[in-house]
């Protein structure tokens, strides 16, 4: 009888095998993360799509685009209005018109401990509209931002003025546009009281502390003072109303980034606005994105998304010319400039 030979494969084909795969899978890598990358990419130009309908129904409604609110310590209040005397962040004037009007409502009619106590829950309550999928899930990070007692000693147990300490914080990754000059308050964006608040404010320069008026404002978004769509006279279409800010990349889910570590809805503050005074950055480490926490910038590769007030996204390039990125962000400054710095 005859012998019958087995075809066995030999451990070197294997190898040889293994190899193959793992060459396919290095090839293949780059190209499965760039394919997320755009969708992640689609959803969150379409997040600053959504804001732009926000601001044009807000604007149908009271004739002007949100405010910046007050500043840090302050947090949004539905028994305050909007416009001057509404305290909250532009993101929370626009609450009601991104379907979350309960969110808006949460301390309505409240006084006391319970309204603060209410307050508290709303600044750790995220909305998903607001958060990047490039950079994080939609999901409130540890309160470790500074309380006001440590700046304001009347107020030593104090962690905001008008609500109390909650353990964890809303964030967002957009920020709107404050204009070519950054601008702080003459006195700090912090009123003590709410009487103070609804009294007039005056403004510096950052860096030299010029007083100026908010008529030297060249952004559309600012402390108390509310701007229509007619102030806007370089047009809808060439002027920036928002756009994506950097974080530090270990600060993702940390909160303590200069530009990160208050809620989305508390008032004027490095967090909700930035200037195009300053070329835009990507996320990096945390030497190259702490400093002065006030540009646009990114998550993304190579150019981050903008919404202009015509409720047009555009990508701009990190390499935008410095000039024609500082046009964008100045409502009047009369120069023609193009939104063609897309990557």
């Amino acid at each position: 009888m005859g012998t019958k030979c087995r075809n066995a494969i030999s451990l070197v084909e294997v190898l040889i095998v293994i190899a193959i795969i793992a060459v396919l899978v290095q090839l293949l890598l780059p190209a499965v993360e760039s394919s997320r990358e755009a969708a992640r990419r689609a959803a969150c130009k379409n997040n600053l799509r959504q804001l732009g309908l926000a601001v044009q129904m807000h604007h149908d409604t009271h004739s002007a685009m949100p405010t910046a609110g007050w500043g840090w310590a302050w947090i949004g209040d539905p028994d305050r209005g909007y416009g001057e005397k509404q305290p909250g962040s532009w993101a929370y004037q626009l609450l009601p018109y991104m379907e979350n009007q309960t969110a808006h409502d949460i301390s309505a009619g409240l006084r006391g401990e319970a309204k603060r106590d209410a307050l508290a829950e709303l600044a750790a309550t995220p909305v998903k509209l607001l958060y990047c999928p490039s950079r994080r899930l939609p999901r409130a990070t540890p309160n470790v931002g500074p309380p006001i007692s440590d700046i304001d000693e009347s107020a030593p147990d104090m962690h905001w003025y008008n609500a109390t300490k909650s353990e964890k914080c809303a964030r967002m990754d957009y920020a709107a546009n404050v204009g070519d000059t950054f601008v702080y308050w003459s006195e700090g964006p912090n009123p003590e009281s709410a009487e103070k608040g609804d009294g007039f404010f005056n403004f510096m320069t950052a860096g030299d502390r010029r007083e100026v008026s908010v008529k030297d404002v060249t952004g559309v978004v600012i402390q108390r003072h509310p701007f229509s769509f007619a102030q806007v006279t370089d047009g809808l279409s060439k002027t920036i109303f928002a756009g994506e800010k950097p974080i530090t990349i270990e600060a993702y889910k940390a909160g303590w980034n200069g530009n990160d570590d208050q809620p989305c809805w508390n008032g004027d503050d490095l967090d909700t606005t930035a200037s195009t005074r300053y070329q835009p950055r990507r996320d990096t480490s945390v030497e190259e994105t702490t400093a002065g926490g006030i540009p646009f910038g990114s998550a993304h590769p190579d150019s981050m998304h903008v919404l202009f007030c015509d409720g047009s996204v555009q990508a701009i390039s990190y390499s935008v010319e410095s000039e024609a990125f500082r046009a964008f962000g100045n409502r009047r400054d009369t120069l023609t400039v193009t939104s063609d710095n897309s990557p």
